[in-house]
């Protein structure tokens, strides 16, 4: 009976994996017509402009753990209630904690908080106070 709850759960992942890429291969194709009808509507205007030669801009998924303020919110929570020096990875496991977040999400938290680390630097909010082998040390001023 094990291996039919194994088999089960990896045909579920399976199921779900190709659904994602159904949904990405529709994505591809909307975005492969909107260059299209782009390419040709700038070929009107500059007939001799070669778009090969464009190149790509890059994208940069957002993340959507946080909504606007959020981060620097769930940062400063963190930092009063430990009253000491966190490192930022520290800092962000917390918070993936308390959001209920999985682990997969936590490099994600860590990056964005680290941003939010350094704004509120700036701003006189807190400070780097010194390092933890490679990780920053910080806490509030």
């Amino acid at each position: 009976m094990a291996q039919s709850i194994v088999v089960s759960g990896l045909v579920s992942k399976r199921a779900e994996l190709v659904g994602r890429l159904e949904h990405y291969a529709q994505e591809v194709d909307r975005l492969d017509a909107e260059l299209r009808h782009l390419d040709a509507t700038i070929k009107l205007f500059a007939p001799e402009m070669d778009l090969r030669t464009l190149p790509p801009k890059r994208f940069v998924e957002t993340n959507r753990i946080f909504r606007q303020g959020e981060s620097n919110r769930c940062m400063l929570e963190v930092l009063r209630e430990a009253g000491g020096k966190l490192n930022t990875q520290q800092i962000a496991q917390r918070i993936a904690k308390k959001k209920n977040l999985d682990e997969a999400k936590v490099k994600a938290v860590r990056d964005t908080i680290l941003d939010t680390l350094r704004r509120a630097e700036k701003k006189g909010v807190v400070r780097q106070s010194g390092k933890e082998g490679m990780a920053l040390l910080w806490q509030l001023v």
